[in-house]
């Protein structure tokens, strides 16, 4: 499930326009993904962006899952 709170940004540098998007990814516990993999939400491939974070509970060892940034550069 992604998070309906994708962010936009505008790169002007070195001459060239591009649109860099993100948004936040949950997954279950038992999807194996690694900071390298590229992950396609709703048809649109996307990077991880940063260290996988883990859901754990601190009232038990309760772990439903991961979370991700996702970010996909564009050139415009």
């Amino acid at each position: 499930m992604a998070s309906n709170d994708v962010s936009a940004d505008v790169d002007y540098s070195y001459g060239r326009i591009s649109l860099v998007t993100g948004l936040i990814l949950y997954v279950s516990s038992q999807e194996t993904i690694r900071p390298v993999d590229r992950v396609e939400v709703n048809g649109i491939e996307y990077s991880i962006e940063g260290e996988i974070g883990q859901w754990v509970s601190p009232f038990s060892t309760w772990a439903p899952g991961q979370q991700m940034a996702l970010r996909r550069a564009e050139a415009l």
